[in-house]
């Protein structure tokens, strides 16, 4: 069996700071304007996805958690 993974509001803000230091550092420090910006926004997507499922899930953690 898969270990079941617990979802809570600071492992959420952390991966959400993270992103948002990856896209700091990638604007700051990449001059080629065509990479810097697709490299943003490949970023940008992939932690907006990863943050919105993890929400998710510790949503219907909760409910689950509620109704038992």
């Amino acid at each position: 069996m898969a270990k079941k993974k617990i979802y809570t509001w600071r492992y959420i803000i952390i991966q959400a700071l993270i992103g948002v230091l990856f896209i700091f550092l990638s604007y700051k420090y990449i001059d080629t304007a065509w990479i810097k910006w697709s490299l943003i926004v490949m970023i940008g997507g992939a932690f907006y996805y990863a943050t919105i499922d993890d929400l998710k899930f510790m949503f219907i953690e909760n409910i689950e958690n509620k109704d038992s």
